[in-house]
């Protein structure tokens, strides 16, 4: 069964390949994968949406400067310039407005997304170089934002959580907006670690384990709770996990006794039309790409 219940996306192909970008042949590597893709596919022309990486960009939420929706992205540039390690000539910066805040009469807030310059320029570069068309470049937590308009909980507000190898990020989405992004500094591989340290699963798992999701835990109630009270939403009833790097079913569990909801795994094979199953390793290493896929 399906998550939705409309139309459902088709996913023709989904792959990956492991490139190490400090090799003087990556550019060359990338231009070989992507004519094969092509080739694969067997169509004309493809528009190539591409993510930036997560410690590549930062989301700033700040007081929406008052100015006119034109003018918005310059305002915020200077509003901005005393908040980033760098100067500000050197960014990329954009916008996402929060709905909705306006109606509660409050100051309205959006994010600001910085991103330096030179990084938008490599990944641009990159596609030219490789004969690709480049169409979007996306952030992580827009990606997630993605995923979410296509569950059906999304109507009344739906949380997403992927669990990096060095952090975590946490959207929470509703009718395909984005209210709320946030960073945990836990990742898979902290928690693998302790795993891979204990005998046996996470009920009498070590302390280090469970320490580890309490925070986590800790930190996905406080962003719901913020959310629920900050932008007067109705309650979310459902954490959608993206998909593992390995396959831990106890942290799901953990999730939805603590908090109290449901806790799904959100997988490839049940939201996409496919000819084959997914792999769950597979769908961990494409998760961003296949959600660019979706803008």
């Amino acid at each position: 069964m399906n998550y939705v219940t409309d139309q459902v996306p088709r996913l023709l192909l989904c792959t990956s390949s492991k490139i190490d970008s400090e090799k003087s042949s990556y550019t060359t590597e990338i231009r070989k994968i992507y004519k094969d893709l092509t080739k694969n596919v067997k169509a004309k022309k493809f528009g190539v949406n591409l993510t930036i990486q997560q410690q590549d960009r930062q989301l700033l939420l700040i007081e929406a400067p008052q100015v006119e929706s034109s003018e918005l992205n310059d305002a915020t540039r200077w509003k901005v310039k005393d908040m980033i390690d760098f100067s500000v000539d050197e960014a990329v910066i954009d916008v996402i407005e929060i709905p909705n805040i306006k109606e509660l009469k409050r100051s309205p807030m959006i994010y600001a997304v910085v991103v330096k310059r030179e990084k938008i320029n490599a990944m641009a570069e990159l596609c030219e170089q490789s004969g690709a068309d480049l169409a979007v470049i996306d952030i992580p937590d827009m990606v997630q934002r993605n995923y979410a308009s296509l569950l059906p909980e999304d109507k009344n507000g739906v949380a997403i959580l992927s669990i990096n190898s060095k952090n975590s990020l946490l959207t929470i989405s509703r009718c395909g907006e984005l209210y709320l992004s946030r960073e945990l500094d836990t990742g898979f591989e902290e928690l693998l670690s302790n795993m891979q340290n204990s005998d046996s699963g996470l009920e009498s798992s070590s302390l280090s384990i469970l320490k580890s999701l309490e925070r986590m835990v800790l930190e996905v109630q406080r962003s719901l709770d913020y959310y629920e009270s900050q932008y007067s939403q109705p309650q979310i009833s459902t954490l959608y996990l993206a998909p593992f790097a390995y396959d831990v079913p106890e942290i799901k569990d953990y999730f939805s006794t603590q908090l109290g909801i449901k806790s799904k795994i959100l997988d490839f094979n049940l939201l996409f039309s496919i000819d084959e199953p997914i792999p769950q390793a597979l769908q961990y290493d494409t998760f961003y790409a296949v959600g660019a896929a979706l803008r």
